[in-house]
């Protein structure tokens, strides 16, 4: 393990983009940004059970309970062990980022919007 302290943007997606994975134990999330971030790069995520993480990572993510070290370890230990597991976390990571890129966020508020603003609301 290495701590990279604050990095450049492109620093951040290098070491994302050759990370065996990110892990992500927060027990209080607004949205899990850093999560995102790391399925767009490639690098694979175990991310904690607390709210939102599961919601915003879907099954493209490995599980733990923040307080659970054993089951932090044991979901790396899958990582580290099977190429073919990181390479599905990377595909599946790819794809639940589309749902979060800016243009489909602006396509979803501007839906949201129009349908507040329609007649008979």
């Amino acid at each position: 393990m290495r701590l990279l302290g604050r990095i450049s943007d492109n620093d951040l997606a290098a070491a994302l983009q050759t990370a065996r994975c990110l892990l992500f134990p927060s027990r209080i999330e607004g949205f899990g940004l850093p999560v995102v971030e790391a399925m767009i790069h490639g690098c694979p995520v175990v991310a904690s059970t607390s709210p939102c993480l599961p919601e915003i990572a879907g099954d493209a993510a490995l599980y733990a309970d923040p307080d659970d070290a054993e089951g932090w370890a044991a979901q790396v230990a899958k990582l580290h062990s099977s190429e073919a597991l990181r390479a599905d976390m990377a595909r599946k990571g790819a794809s639940q980022a589309e749902r979060y890129s800016w243009r489909e966020i602006a396509r979803t508020y501007l839906r949201l919007m129009a349908e507040a603003d329609a007649p008979g609301r």
